[in-house]
């Protein structure tokens, strides 16, 4: 067979792979669509509720994209349309906490928006926020759902009472392990804490000290994980590693096949019609 049949053929086997272990996620993606759509009706409700965050968040956006010709425009949301939907999803590994605050707060902020725009322009404009949302909301939505689904692997083995024990093992040793390990830098650094705020502020604030952060929580990550397989015996074992590394191929296989592809169509509408209409 030729080479560039081989890879059409792979092209479309990884699609059809992707479609399949989508459908068979949908649980999971039904519950983050509830979740969403329950914050966009709480931010809707209760527009004052954190909205000093909220504005200082919508006013960073309005800073990052002024200025920006098209084609940035159309590289500026692309790009942070993909970082979040990345640790939306490969983040769920994290016991699927990541995915659950990235679309309650997300649902959240659009809610308010939603409420903001229709005090000013009435419910007749929500007609065209609809092009902004019809192709990057699925992916998110698609993102977060494989990632809760890649965070509660555990809970969704056939031995219910022994994937509930090594959830909470492998939980437990991950907080062990970063409290520890936050501890120990919050002392060495001097700016030890209760709540561990100053902390969070030297993170945020410096990229060469919060890489290797996230590095070192990854590890604690996969040892936690690790130690919690001894839960089962030796069979249960070599066909749960491969379960697991089977749902992190296929969690890949959405996000290169499915969810970039339509962040990209996303990114193309949603910043012509930003540059465009203004």
């Amino acid at each position: 067979m030729e080479k560039g049949k081989r890879g059409l053929l792979d092209i479309h086997e990884g699609f059809r792979q992707s479609l399949k272990y989508l459908f068979d996620s949908r649980n999971y993606i039904l519950f983050m669509i509830f979740l969403f759509l329950l914050s966009i009706s709480l931010g809707f409700a209760f527009p004052k509720l954190f909205e000093t965050q909220l504005l200082k968040m919508i006013e960073e956006i309005l800073k990052q994209t002024q200025g920006l010709n098209i084609f940035e425009m159309i590289g500026f949301i692309i790009f942070n349309n993909v970082k979040s939907s990345f640790f939306g999803l490969f983040f769920g590994l994290f016991f699927g906490i990541l995915p659950i605050v990235l679309i309650v707060v997300n649902g959240f902020l659009l809610g308010f928006v939603i409420h903001r725009v229709v005090l000013s322009e009435g419910i007749l404009v929500l007609w065209k926020l609809f092009p902004h949302g019809i192709f990057e909301i699925p992916a998110v939505l698609i993102s977060v759902g494989i990632g809760l689904r890649l965070g509660l692997f555990f809970l969704n083995i056939r031995n219910k009472v022994f994937g509930m024990l090594a959830f909470i093992f492998s939980l437990g040793c991950f907080v062990f392990l970063f409290t520890f390990f936050s501890m120990i830098l919050s002392l060495f650094f001097g700016l030890y804490t209760r709540d561990l705020q100053n902390l969070s502020a030297l993170l945020m604030n410096n990229n060469w000290f919060l890489i290797p952060y996230f590095i070192v929580l990854i590890l604690f990550l996969i040892i936690s994980i690790f130690l919690s397989f001894f839960v089962f015996n030796k069979k249960e074992r070599i066909v749960l590693r491969k379960q697991f590394l089977h749902g992190l191929k296929m969690a890949l296989f959405v996000f290169l096949f499915i969810v970039i592809p339509l962040l990209v169509v996303a990114g193309i509408i949603e910043g012509s019609l930003i540059v465009l209409m203004g």
